[in-house]
């Protein structure tokens, strides 16, 4: 994500560690915009953490078809 333009606005504060777990320091700045942005989009943060068995990507098989090139 770091060498992606700035024009591509990629969504960074969709990305989180693998258990849920904001990217950066609970409290700090960065979380701080990471949660406000997450919870902007309906997405509960508790403590640093998102409940991932609940906003965990899961594509359904057609999806995942869809984007198979044959």
């Amino acid at each position: 994500m770091a060498y992606a333009p700035a024009a591509m606005q990629v969504p960074w504060y969709r990305v989180l560690r693998a258990n849920g777990q904001l990217a950066f320091k609970a409290g700090s700045n960065a979380s701080l915009k990471q949660t406000g942005l997450l919870q902007d989009e309906g997405v509960a943060v508790i403590k640093n953490r998102v409940q991932m068995d609940e906003y965990r990507w899961q594509p359904s098989l057609d999806e995942i078809l869809f984007k198979l090139k044959f």
